[in-house]
């Protein structure tokens, strides 16, 4: 996959298509916000970027009026998910 390994990040590209798309059609649920489209389409409006975690995890970066974070395919281990907390200054 063409993706940066946090803490770097790379832009949403439509060659990540292929892995992240199989990936999202995976989650329970079908939220329509977390398909690769959506990513894809909205990438500039909310500024979205990507990068590997650990094994198969990935982070998806964004900013709406505040920068934010998701994880849609599971949780890292805690440090790192203590960096990205402190780094979104979440709680």
């Amino acid at each position: 996959m063409v993706m940066a390994q946090c803490p770097e990040f790379s832009e949403i590209a439509l060659e990540q298509r292929p892995e992240l798309d199989a990936r999202f059609r995976g989650l329970p649920g079908g939220i329509s916000e977390l398909t690769f489209a959506s990513i894809y389409l909205f990438r500039q409006v909310h500024q979205y970027r990507v990068a590997q975690l650990e094994g198969d995890l990935v982070v998806i970066t964004g900013e709406d009026a505040e920068p934010f974070f998701i994880l849609p395919f599971g949780l890292p281990p805690p440090q790192t998910l203590d960096q990205l907390l402190d780094l979104y200054h979440v709680g």
